[in-house]
């Protein structure tokens, strides 16, 4: 009988953790929040939406897009992205679903359109 709780515990869950690391896109939504925090040493760049979930299929209760202000293409991310806030244009966000620690939640930004 446990065994059999923990196989039925391990299908139910395997969904969440299958998302991890996954590639993903969010849907096409309003930039509610930039935020910049750093963490020791780097600067991150986040991103929420309106509404507080980018609706992101594969990637469960992703309510932050992010990326390291040192990797390439950053600077170029975080100009689309006040622009597109500026200008009140919904954006969609491809990247790595999960944050460095293996996380949902998070969305590691690999590339955004307007």
């Amino acid at each position: 009988m446990p065994t059999l709780i923990l196989v039925l515990l391990f299908i139910i869950c395997f969904p969440s953790f299958a998302a991890v690391g996954d590639r993903v896109s969010s849907q096409t939504l309003l930039i509610n929040n930039v935020r910049v925090q750093l963490y020791q040493g780097d600067a991150y760049l986040y991103f929420s939406p309106v509404g507080n979930d980018w609706s992101t299929p594969d990637c469960p209760g992703t309510k932050f897009a992010y990326i390291k202000e040192s990797e390439a293409g950053a600077n170029s991310i975080l100009s689309v992205a006040l622009t597109a806030k500026m200008a009140n244009t919904p954006v969609k966000f491809t990247g790595i679903c999960g944050d460095i620690s293996g996380s949902l939640g998070y969305m590691r930004i690999t590339d955004i359109s307007m």
